[in-house]
């Protein structure tokens, strides 16, 4: 029987030697194998059938890449010599055993791999067949070289750069990354922070903490650029000092013409404007009371307001001049922007006894303002709610267009009810599936039902009720029709935020008062 001779003997191999010129080259994962193979006690010779497996542990376990043959394997007085390739993939830092199998004969026990083999990978760094190289992890295809560590310590590093002299030159860099891509994709340094901490940290106790700057003299390019998709987040934020722009500033246009151009509204909280030009003696202020019931412009000069604005009026605390048009014609005011065709006017008739909102470029009354009635001419569009108290359509009557009127009243409820209906025919099971709008049960909720048979009778009933926005309706006969009410009370977002009290107490200002004293006889 044959054994193979149990202690390690010899092992070499041609990766990662420390000298650039080897890491530079292709990579040789190859070793050589020096064994004596003795048969019943003596040392065995001639030509011998191999077989090499690796495996992860010495009894048991599980094998590690493919099983080498090496057939015909010349024994000379007992002592063989081969060179075995597992490849990179092999060598993860883990212990390895060799298994060899003569003649078809599995020795045992299984060799333990002597340390040069791991010189392939250097304990704690990985390298693959394609040259990418892991620290504390796998290698991977889209990184020379990765680099991870499980460490929670709270000041970790996975890769820390120290320039460890205090006359290092201006520009030299502890960390530095370059691209040279010409792409417009491309980074030359990356950060990301999975939680709530810093994509990229940068501190400095007296020069820039971060700096950036575009090199290009030409085109739109971006010295420091900053993104977020939250709309409640920030893409800049800074804290404390002061902060510096040379240049003009935009705010709502990437092409601003003026030191501060804004594109939208702005709104100031808690301070004024003030206006003072270089050089100049005199200072303007725009700003509020502190409470913010008044508008004022300020002559900062005097600490006097020279214009007051309320909501009901405004006042004008120094003469008034208008350099422009105001015309006021039998009770009317004109409106007209610059360099626009729409014109509109505010008026009144001789008799005072209406207001009016006039659109002058089609002579056309848009709103009637009357003591006891407004009347909008065209379409009209209320976002919030509408209190009234009674409602209707009026419309010419369909019959007699010119003499009469038709109206109706508005259907009222206690809940933002609504309502819908229609006709459905019934199947050969005496069912039918009546099938809603997909918005229907995002919009409705508390779901009522009725159903009346046409043309016949038969004991229908709502055998499943809306689920998925539909409903099923059974227990009729084939090809009956039965006509379906279903309602629903509003349950969206705005709803849900407006609800309408059914009853609610007078303020106390409106305590023994009427909206309507002539309906109870009253004056």
């Amino acid at each position: 029987m044959m054994r193979a001779f149990v202690s390690a003997l010899l092992a070499v191999v041609a990766l990662l030697i420390a000298t650039p010129p080897l890491l530079a080259g292709a990579s040789d994962t190859a070793f050589t194998y020096q064994g004596r193979l003795r048969s019943s006690g003596s040392p065995a010779s001639g030509a011998h059938n191999f077989e090499f497996a690796l495996w992860n542990a010495a009894i048991g376990g599980s094998q590690v890449g493919a099983t080498l043959n090496v057939p015909g394997l010349l024994v000379t007085n007992g002592l063989f010599v081969v060179k075995l390739d597992f490849g990179a993939d092999a060598w993860d830092n883990h212990d390895r055993f060799l298994e060899i199998t003569v003649d078809g004969v599995a020795l045992a026990p299984r060799q333990p791999v002597t340390p040069a083999p791991y010189a392939v990978q250097t304990r704690g760094i990985l390298v693959d067949g394609a040259e990418h190289a892991g620290i504390g992890t796998a290698p991977e295809a889209q990184s020379q070289l990765k680099v991870q560590t499980t460490s929670t310590n709270g000041s970790v590093s996975a890769v820390k750069g120290v320039i460890a002299t205090t006359s290092a030159g201006g520009f030299s860099a502890a960390v530095r990354g370059e691209n040279q891509g010409t792409g417009g994709s491309g980074i030359g340094v990356w950060g990301s922070q999975n939680g709530s901490g810093w994509g990229l940290y940068g501190t400095s106790p007296s020069g820039r903490g971060v700096f950036g700057i575009a090199s290009g003299a030409t085109g739109t390019n971006y010295g420091v650029f900053g993104q977020t998709q939250s709309a409640t987040g920030f893409a800049g934020y800074f804290v404390g000092g002061r902060n510096y722009f040379d240049g003009d500033v935009g705010i709502g246009t990437t092409t601003p013409s003026e030191a501060l151009h804004v594109v939208g509204k702005m709104v100031l909280e808690g301070q004024d404007i003030e206006f003072t030009r270089t050089g100049g003696v005199q200072s303007w202020s725009l700003g509020t009371t502190p409470d913010g019931g008044v508008f004022q412009i300020i002559d900062r000069n005097l600490f006097a307001a020279t214009m007051t604005m309320r909501p009901l009026d405004t006042i004008f605390h120094t003469d008034f001049f208008l350099d422009a048009d105001l015309t006021l014609n039998n009770g009317q005011i004109n409106f007209k922007r610059q360099f626009q065709s729409q014109r509109w006017a505010i008026s009144t008739p001789p008799t005072a006894a209406h207001l009016e909102i006039i659109d002058q470029s089609l002579g056309l009354s848009k709103l009637r303002v009357a003591p006891t009635l407004v009347t909008i001419f065209g379409n009209g569009s209320v976002t919030g709610t509408l209190t009234k108290g009674g409602g209707s359509f009026k419309i010419d009557h369909p019959l007699e267009p010119e003499r009469k009127y038709l109206q109706h009243s508005f259907v009222e409820s206690p809940d933002m009810m609504n309502i819908y209906n229609g006709n459905v025919t019934l199947d050969s099971s005496g069912r039918a599936v009546v099938v809603m709008p997909d918005w229907f049960e995002a919009l409705n909720r508390d779901f009522r039902y009725q159903l009346t048979c046409v043309g016949g009778f038969a004991p229908v009933y709502v055998e499943s009720t809306i689920v998925g926005n539909q409903f099923t309706i059974a227990g009729g006969t084939e090809g009956l029709t039965v006509s379906w009410q279903v309602t629903g009370v509003r349950h969206d977002a705005w709803a849900e935020a407006n609800r309408i009290p059914v009853e609610s107490d007078k303020p106390a200002d409106e305590v023994g008062t009427l909206l309507h004293p002539e309906a109870f006889e009253r004056n």
